[in-house]
């Protein structure tokens, strides 16, 4: 099997992961993902306090996308 061949089985089940402040337009993150487990391990790890942020979580199966909208309460995300 070729290297291009195992990518694209890798990559089968991936999605694209944006995540935001809720009623914001840009993106704070964007990464692939393999589902909903694996964006919830990369919020914990990009952002202190992810969980005390209320994260709402939207996944889109037919676009093979997924956001993380986070309480836009805090001014920065980082700096908890």
């Amino acid at each position: 099997m070729t290297r291009a061949v195992r990518k694209r089985r890798s990559n089968a089940g991936a999605f694209a992961l944006e995540i935001r402040i809720r009623g914001k337009p840009d993106a704070l993150h964007r990464e692939t993902c393999q589902g909903l487990e694996d964006a919830v391990r990369i919020g914990e790890k990009w952002f202190r306090a992810f969980h005390a942020r209320n994260p709402w979580f939207v996944r889109d199966s037919v676009r093979k996308r997924i956001f993380i909208l986070l309480d836009p309460e805090t001014a920065s995300l980082t700096d908890l």
